[in-house]
């Protein structure tokens, strides 16, 4: 049964189509992840299904269930809080049981009113368990403790708390409202990994209709029955999640492709046939080739619309250097190092070592100390204890959470040939192209560009200076989902070694082959992400939470950690093996499809009107070896995104 249906819904913003003709429809208990670039209309769409924006008087049909309760956050709370509420106040709580209370005393001091005041008692009763009765308290509480509220936080004004913990209380407050309809805008922007598993495990056994604007990928996976692009001002939705999503697009992408690649060949092929008869004078076949290229150029035209709506896409490549391969020994060792801030560790006794090749990620919560640990092994910063030795042959790229340039009024061709004085202009244009910036774009300053347009220019200055290890602090925090994968393929054909803090699951999985992973005061390595999450679950189910104190921990500690975490790391390293060989398979079949297509496209040129049947079939016979193998390929690539 549907909750809510729109048709043919249209926004204008000073004269820019936001949505256009949008149309969507959801059943009770989907949960729809809604994704796209910035700018699109997503925070707006969400506005208008709650009632706080109006489309444009188009002809449009938006209509929900009848009773439907729906509970919307924003990506940003505008409204002052009152000085006098905390995390625990709610006003419509308080004032249905205050209500109660007061039918309660009056029926008690005139029972000559009780049959009147038992029918308004009855009333007060429904509303307050519709608000969630006596357990209300109990489930707010566990929610705001869920979402990463300590108890401290909670006994204080409103006024006195951050952005993200107000947003994290008013998440909580919705959802112990009991909403038919929750509508939610990026709510994991404030959360750190614990929240965001809550905030999944809660909505994955949530009743009713969720949409939720998310550009975390993970999270999308773990809790979309249905993943939504919004682009153009129209929404494409498939049933399942983001990678579903991504891979039925990838698949319907890659056929459109190909089809309008046969029909450009073939529209070619039969406008210098035409071309010969006119030349011949044989006009009434000239007509009739002519008639076969007016529909022939009808439907490239069709084909080349639809691709034509795609995002151009931002390439990032890193200039490879033929000695690395050849290098041993480690680039960077830290041996026993420790980190305090008065009095108090953030780690300590961490020894390890970055060999060439290492992709290693640093993680764990929030103010645990991953960027302090990036920069002493960067050499930025001196451990309490400890030493790091760096090889002073390595050439090391950084990119930090701020971005700085040493001119903002600098134009973006003119800083990547000051990195590269070598660079001609038109040089300097494709590079900049590759990464999104085309045309007079190039020409825009420093200055006028977007979080996202900042890190595409520093990492292309990165690139540029071909550096042997990489240090990255969140490097696709400014980057969208697009991006964000281009930096993925880039960062995994890169053959140097990587060293990056990053809370991105996705991420942290797709390209990591070592975890530094932090519990508590303690950091150790971990094959892999899911191996680290298994030890601090397994940590706070079987102890209460470790306490950062100046106490080192101890090396029959490390050694008893290290026999337990073994089983893990062989299990890991046979899915290391068989992704590798799955990575091969998947090499061998690409090499042999643009074999086959470039047989395919020789064929194709090569028809004329006495060309042999027999070449005709080959023709056919390559189609479907082509088809084949491209089905073989999608397969392997489903398995290796499980």
């Amino acid at each position: 049964m549907s909750i809510l249906t729109l048709e043919n819904i249209h926004k204008t913003y000073f004269g820019k189509k936001v949505l256009d003709g949008l149309s969507l429809s959801l059943d009770f208990g989907d949960r729809l992840a809604l994704t796209g670039a910035n700018g699109t209309g997503k925070s707006t769409l969400l506005k208008i299904i709650s009632g706080l924006e109006t489309p444009d008087p188009d002809v449009r049909w938006l209509n929900q269930a009848s009773g439907t309760v729906i509970g919307y956050l924003p990506q940003q709370l505008s409204a002052i809080p009152d000085p006098t509420m905390n995390c625990l106040s709610n006003p419509e709580y308080d004032e249905s049981l205050l209500q109660m209370r007061r039918l309660e005393e009056q029926m008690s001091e005139h029972p000559e009113q009780y049959s009147e005041l038992s029918k308004e008692y009855d009333l007060a009763i429904r509303r307050f368990e519709a608000l969630g009765g006596y357990g209300f308290q109990a489930d707010l509480l566990a929610a705001l403790h869920g979402l990463g509220l300590t108890a401290d936080i909670l006994n204080r004004p409103l006024n006195t708390l951050s952005g993200g913990e107000r947003m994290r209380s008013a998440l909580a407050h919705i959802i112990v409202s009991r909403p038919d309809l929750l509508l939610l805008d990026e709510p994991t922007n404030h959360l750190d990994i614990e929240g965001i598993e809550w905030l999944e495990e809660w909505l994955s056994s949530f009743a009713g209709t969720v949409i939720v604007i998310s550009h975390d990928r993970s999270f999308m996976d773990n809790i979309a029955t249905h993943t939504a692009l919004l682009a153009q001002g129209k929404l494409k939705v498939r049933a399942g999640s983001y990678t579903d999503f991504k891979e039925a697009e990838a698949t319907v992408l890659f056929s459109r492709e190909r089809e309008l690649k046969n029909l450009q060949e073939a529209l070619k092929y039969e406008q210098e046939v035409t071309q010969t008869m006119f030349s011949h004078r044989k006009m009434k076949q000239y007509h009739s080739r002519e008639k076969r290229v007016a529909k022939l150029s009808g439907q490239v035209d069709e084909l080349e619309l639809g691709l034509g709506g795609r995002q151009a896409r931002v390439k990032f490549s890193f200039q490879s250097n033929p000695e690395r391969k050849n290098r041993t020994g480690s680039l960077v060792k830290a041996e026993n190092i420790s980190l305090a801030y008065d009095d108090k560790f953030l780690f300590s006794g961490f020894s390890a070592s970055i060999f060439p090749q290492d992709r290693i990620m640093i993680t764990g919560p929030n103010g645990c100390g991953k960027t302090s640990l990036l920069n002493i092994m960067k050499g930025s910063l001196s451990p309490s204890e400890g030493k790091v030795e760096i090889n002073p042959r390595v050439k090391i790229g950084y990119m930090g959470q701020t971005l700085q340039f040493d001119s903002e009024t600098n134009t973006l061709l003119a800083e990547v040939r000051q990195v590269d004085p070598s660079l001609t202009e038109g040089q300097g244009r494709d590079l900049l192209a590759r990464y999104g910036f085309r045309e007079i774009g190039v020409f825009k300053k420093i200055t006028m560009l977007s979080g996202g347009e900042r890190a595409r220019l520093y990492l292309c200055k990165l690139l540029l200076q071909m550096p042997d290890l990489l240090f990255l602090d969140e490097p696709t925090n400014h980057l969208d989902i697009e991006s964000q994968e281009i930096l993925e393929q880039a960062l995994l054909d890169y053959d140097g070694a990587i060293l990056s803090v990053s809370h991105d699951r996705y991420f942290i999985e797709k390209v990591a082959d070592k975890i530094w992973g932090f519990i508590g005061a303690e950091v150790q390595e971990y094959s892999s992400y899911q191996s680290w999450r298994g030890m601090v679950r397994a940590r706070l189910e079987n102890s209460p939470a470790p306490v950062r104190t100046g106490k080192k921990q101890s090396r029959a500690d490390c050694k008893n950690n290290r026999k337990q975490q073994a089983g893990v790391r062989q299990e890991a390293a046979e899915k290391r093996k068989a992704a590798a060989q799955q990575r091969q398979a998947l090499q061998t079949l690409e090499q042999l499809i643009h074999q086959q297509e470039a047989e395919i496209g020789a064929l194709e040129a090569s028809f004329a009107e006495e060309t042999p049947a027999s070449v005709y079939e080959q023709y056919a016979e390559l189609l479907q070896k082509l088809e084949e193998n491209t089905s073989k390929y999608f397969e392997l690539l489903e398995e290796a995104d499980r």
